[in-house]
């Protein structure tokens, strides 16, 4: 129960749901506190064998890190945990030499309070009554002092500069030296240029913060003799950020010397370098911080290892249970510090000193577990492994960053609906992906005429199952061709609609729009399937629903379209089909005739065609929008920005200018490069898009 971090709530629900009689709270309770006491002995007795060790293991003096853990999260501005644990490590071994734990409550002595009782005599718990931030320092002493009576005094301590616990100790140790903790000293600086960013854009854009931090950091923990050569080193970094490189001659990892007419800042924006005087100087105060301390800097520690024993504490005595106001509390730290120091076998050495049979599966499983623990030690210490985590942090950083873009603003603290622009949450379209289960609606219309300026008359769609056959009054004569060809005649006086000298009944087009958003809408996303749509029904169709103000409400219920005459071109050769009409289609890879030009005729034996004969991929279907999407790039073809090939690519990709508008304002170059590149678009047509922004702004 204690190994696995679990309570008797815990045990008796995981018992119960195994269909195995639980066992009484009260019974796991007392068997608890049987093992508790030998826990927290062999805890100690290892923190012993452990000193021993360090002792061999040195030569001059005992060098060891520092660090404390809460039992409750702190919030960044606030800190009320009740309890808490620290642990010192040795630097040599990487086990625990000492721990410590405190608690400002006990659960017996509350029980009793709250009701007015006489407390009775118990093992009390409650041992702290100052502030939860004054527990660190208090452990480190404690800690220290003991070491120092059992003859291990401590000479160089590694911790972090989150407390006064270097200071106060000083008091008490006047020979204690002190090193900084790498890893906190790099968070700390991240944080200042997060800091710095609101008010300085150039920081903003992917990648640039991590760039400014890793030059400094490199500046610090690189190897270096005396105060003088490390604050030199730190001279270096802002001037070389900014385009000055008279200081980085003997930086061997500025390659501005190599050759200074093709250089460029690979992790800055544009390849360029920072610029702006508040900036320098904002980043010249941190250069002096840094330079001022570089006493402190010049040989810096890890508090790694007390990290990791933190998260095996909280393996042991999970946060967001409450174990702190009992005597549970210093028994699972004790159990975490068994397993630093001795491994997973220590639950056999617990079981033969309470009288219990060793366990051989208890055992074999401490054994298996210690093994993999040392060759995931092994394996994350290599070169190769550090390397691909980089490299899958950075792949992850990347998609992170693209999502970004793409989706806008998700979640902001504090943020509103009203501070909200619907721009900054507008989703812009990712890469097509096609199932094979996609649902399709072949639609074909008749006009009054054969311009994109004409009426529809007729508009039929066919899903293979429902059909929909709407005729439609018009607004301007059918033309004479018009009416030979689809046989529709429109009797303006009388209001009267005739196919084939038959009177139907017609209605009109707003109500005939809707009627088709309702027939699309009941479909999940279909794709649009229609002959030489692209060039005619398209066009004609956008514009109606456009000029009734519903195009974005069926831009909503489409997922794309495919025009079955460019597929017919790219599947058969004019040689097998003769042309590519699509009543010659049918009778040529169907084998049969029908009435052409009535638009139910037509999708009905379209459909059949599609489905026994057509196959497609994603590139095939455009967005229904494709032509105002390719208009929107005109300004950037007509500038030599990119071409016309692009930009009808573009569009068929369902990006428009306006697409890749919105990825500029939410990461500049960067955001472009994301959305072309997940889209399959070079680098040469990101360089011409972003240059056409970067003119804009000016």
């Amino acid at each position: 129960m204690i190994h696995s971090g679990m309570g008797p709530t815990h045990v008796i629900n995981f018992l119960s749901t195994c269909n195995i009689p639980p066992i009484d709270t009260t019974t796991l309770k007392k068997k608890e506190k049987e093992i508790s006491a030998s826990i927290v002995k062999q805890a100690k007795e290892s923190c012993r064998r452990a000193r021993e060790e360090e002792m061999d293991a040195i030569s001059d003096q005992l060098e060891c890190s520092f660090d404390a853990g809460w039992q409750t999260r702190g919030s960044g501005c606030q800190y009320n945990s009740s309890t808490g644990h620290a642990s010192i490590i040795g630097a040599q071994s990487g086990k625990v030499l000492e721990f410590d734990v405190r608690s400002k409550t006990c659960r017996v002595c509350q029980y009793h309070f709250d009701r007015n009782e006489t407390v009775p005599n118990h093992n009390c718990t409650s041992n702290w009554s100052g502030s939860s931030k004054a527990m660190e320092p208090d452990m480190a002493s404690a800690m220290l002092y003991r070491m120092k009576e059992d003859g291990c005094e401590v000479q160089t301590i590694h911790a972090d500069n989150d407390s006064t616990t270097a200071a106060r100790l000083r008091n008490d140790f006047p020979s204690l030296q002190k090193k900084q903790d790498k890893n906190h000293l790099k968070k700390n600086l991240a944080k200042q240029l997060y800091k710095l960013a609101k008010d300085h854009k150039q920081l903003k854009p992917t990648g640039t913060i991590s760039y400014v931090t890793r030059c400094l950091m490199y500046a610090i923990s690189s190897k270096h003799n005396s105060e003088e050569e490390l604050t030199s080193k730190l001279e270096r970094v802002v001037p070389h950020m900014f385009g000055d490189h008279s200081l980085c001659a003997e930086a061997a990892w500025c390659t501005y010397q190599k050759n200074p007419k093709t250089f460029r800042f690979k992790h800055l924006p544009k390849g360029q370098p920072l610029s702006g005087d508040q900036l320098r100087a904002a980043l010249d105060n941190i250069t002096e911080n840094f330079k001022g301390m570089a006493s402190q800097l010049q040989k810096l520690g890890s508090t790694q290892s007390n990290e990791n024993f933190n998260n095996i504490v909280a393996s042991k005595a999970p946060k967001n249970r409450s174990y702190g106001s009992t005597a549970s509390l210093v028994t699972r730290v004790s159990a975490a510090v068994l397993q630093k120091n001795v491994g997973y076998t220590y639950i056999e050495e617990v079981n033969k000193d309470i009288l219990l049979s060793p366990g051989e599966v208890s055992k074999k499983h401490g054994i298996s577990m210690d093994k993999k623990k040392l060759w995931h030690k092994k394996k994350h210490a290599s070169v190769s492994f550090k390397r691909r985590r980089l490299l899958l942090k950075k792949r992850q950083h990347w998609r992170e960053s693209a999502n970004y873009v793409k989706e806008g603003k998700t979640y902001e603290q504090g943020i509103s609906s009203a501070d909200v622009n619907p721009c900054d949450i507008e989703a812009l379209p990712g890469k097509r992906n096609f199932t094979g289960d996609e649902n399709m609606v072949v639609f074909d219309l008749e006009t009054t005429g054969l311009s994109r300026n004409s009426d529809i008359i007729q508009l039929a769609a066919f899903d293979g199952k429902e059909e929909l056959n709407i005729y439609i009054s018009p607004s301007q004569e059918i033309t004479n061709k018009a009416s030979e060809i689809t046989g529709l005649k429109y009797d303006f006086e009388s209001g009267c609609m005739f196919s084939g000298g038959q009177k139907v009944e017609c209605i009109d087009i707003r109500l005939a729009l809707l009627k088709l958003i309702d027939y699309v809408s009941k479909r999940e996303k279909p794709i649009l399937v229609g002959h030489n749509v692209l060039s005619f029904d398209i066009p004609i169709l956008s514009k109606k629903l456009q000029e009734h103000g519903l195009l974005q409400e069926f831009l909503r219920h489409v997922s794309g379209c495919l025009d079955t005459l460019r597929l017919a071109r790219k599947l058969f050769s004019k040689e097998t089909v003769g042309n590519y009409k699509q009543q010659t289609l049918v009778q040529v890879l169907l084998g049969k005739s029908y009435q052409a030009h009535d638009a139910l005729a037509d999708v009905k034996n379209l459909y059949e065609l599609f489905v026994s004969k057509f196959t497609f991929k994603e590139t095939d279907a455009f967005p229904f929008n494709f032509h105002v999407l390719q208009k929107s790039f005109v300004p950037l073809v007509e500038r030599k920005l990119i071409s016309s090939a692009n930009s009808r690519k573009l569009a068929n990709s369902g990006l428009g200018l306006g697409h890749l508008s919105l990825a500029y304002q939410r990461d500049n170059q960067e955001g472009v490069k994301f959305i072309l590149s997940e889209h399959g678009f070079n680098a040469k047509t990101s360089k011409g898009i972003n240059l056409y922004f970067e003119k804009q702004e000016e």
